[in-house]
């Protein structure tokens, strides 16, 4: 299934398809939810793309409360300076989640802790 992206580097506004649910911005960080099956998807072109340029996984980090459970990916551009945090719900502690490794090497072990 193709991607269909428009980017509005001014408002910062980032529609991929249907699976990103809400993006922001506060201060120097941009806040993106989605949905877990864009993960693969989504990082690829943060990782690629010419605006966002995110070369660094910084964390990847479970939290639950009161039984909603999110994973939070935080990643970090040397080129802009800012972060990106990238957040997903999961139902349970057994969903399955695609591994990153293959385009960020320090998800390796951050995944084998989760």
């Amino acid at each position: 299934m193709p991607l269909k992206f428009i980017i509005k580097p001014q408002l910062y506004n980032i529609k991929i398809h249907k699976d990103l649910l809400r993006s922001s911005v506060i201060g120097n960080e941009v806040i993106l939810k989605f949905s877990k099956t864009l993960i693969l998807n989504l990082f690829y072109i943060i990782k690629q793309h010419t605006l966002f340029q995110q070369t660094q996984l910084l964390d990847i980090i479970v939290v639950d409360v009161l039984g909603h459970k999110v994973v939070i990916y935080l990643f970090f551009s040397c080129k802009f300076n800012n972060l990106m945090r990238c957040i997903t719900n999961i139902k349970d502690f057994h969903t399955t989640l695609a591994s990153c490794a293959s385009l960020y090497k320090s998800a390796s072990w951050s995944e084998c802790e989760i």
